[in-house]
């Protein structure tokens, strides 16, 4: 172990490294399948608190596509998940931002882990912030109780009935498990970290000890061992999934109200559009932009050809253009159409002009003809 620093069976160096790796494949994503990643994070037993130094990375992540994407007949035959085939410990997959608010609108325990592990690659946006204040509106008990009673089943069935079991697997049926039993006694979206929940849920006693010594021995790297069955926890287990299965049917049902996903979702859209961020581990979508323009040049156009706004022509002398071509001139511009056209446009035009934004500006500089809308403001025809 000579050079490798350690913490809780974690190689930091080796995390740090894997980090950076993860945040260029990221980039790789966004300029292969033409998309801008709003939010990713690390699922799984990392966010949870149990990784081993061999532990899996399980990358997830939402993404949108450029508006035109959406604009089509046949939207609904559209792949909604972009996947890469897993290589190694790294597995790497998303959902485009439409499906996610579906089924965050559904109450889907595993999007509201990501919202709030302890592990982001990527948040811009501000699309997990606003899905987080959502959450106390679409928080379903009874979809979150179904969800984590399913997977203890699944995994005991699957993994634990034998005499010889691989041990880590006792683990992804505790965790559901113990997630309900906080479900019991509390409200909310369940806390990601498995350490909360067992103070929560199992704070004391022989149980609590039995799954102490696991995730000790989980830490330490025994990802793939196995070993004898362990009684009194497959007692506990057997005993918990009868007991809360008689429970399931109690746990509230919420009809929720899509509205206010359709308005974060067009917001998304047209904002990605309107006011691309630069993205500090990829490519912005102003990148494949066709146009090659003056942009201190245009700005200055710009504001004076709109009036009240309007600077000196001798800001472009030497020592102010250095300062004017430090900035993302492509960002500037983009947001002041938006500031000063989109306030007085009819609400059905502001998805378009995510379209034609730039298309606008260049129009307004070579003096097309401007028009009169209802409220008085210039638009062009």
């Amino acid at each position: 172990m000579t050079g490798q620093v350690c913490y809780g069976g974690v190689n930091i160096k080796k995390e740090k490294k894997m980090h950076e790796h993860i945040c260029n494949k990221l980039s790789n994503v966004e300029e292969r399948f033409k998309v801008k990643i709003l939010y990713a994070c690390e699922s799984g037993s990392r966010a949870w608190g149990f990784a081993s130094t061999n532990s899996d990375w399980d990358v997830r992540f939402i993404y949108v596509h450029p508006l035109d994407w959406y604009l089509s007949v046949d939207l609904e035959q559209k792949r909604d998940v972009i996947e890469l085939p897993i290589t190694g410990d790294l597995d790497i997959s998303g959902w485009d931002l439409r499906k996610a608010l579906k089924l965050f609108c559904k109450s889907n325990p595993p999007l509201m882990e990501w919202l709030h592990s302890s592990i982001v690659y990527l948040d811009q946006g501000g699309l997990a912030k606003r899905l987080r204040a959502l959450l106390d509106r679409y928080y379903s008990p009874r979809a979150c109780f179904y969800h984590y009673l399913h997977m203890a089943k699944g995994n005991y069935r699957e993994y634990l009935k034998g005499d010889t079991v691989r041990l880590k697997k006792y683990l992804y049926v505790l965790r559901p498990i113990v997630a309900l039993n906080w479900m019991e006694h509390s409200t909310g979206p369940v806390p990601v970290p498995f350490s909360d929940l067992l103070d929560a849920a199992l704070p004391t006693g022989q149980v609590r000890r039995a799954i102490d010594d696991l995730l000790e021995k989980k830490k330490l790297g025994l990802e793939n061992s196995y070993g004898p069955a362990i009684p009194e926890l497959n007692r506990f287990i057997e005993t918990e999934i009868s007991r809360l299965e008689k429970l399931a049917a109690q746990q509230e049902q919420r009809k929720n109200d899509i509205e206010p996903l359709n308005e974060l979702f067009r917001r998304n859209i047209t904002h990605i559009q309107l006011i691309p961020k630069i993205n500090p581990i990829g490519s912005s979508f102003m990148s494949t932009c066709p146009m090659s323009l003056n942009f201190p040049e245009i700005l200055e156009k710009f504001l004076m050809r709109l009036g009240g706004l309007a600077v000196p022509v001798s800001c472009t002398t030497q020592v102010r253009r250095r300062k004017l071509f430090s900035v993302d001139w492509k960002v500037v511009v983009t947001e002041l159409i938006i500031r000063l056209l989109v306030p007085v446009l009819p609400g059905n035009t502001v998805e378009i002009l995510g379209y034609c934004s730039l298309m606008s500006l260049q129009a307004i500089m070579a003096g097309y003809p401007m028009a009169e809308n209802r409220k008085g403001s210039s638009i062009i025809v």
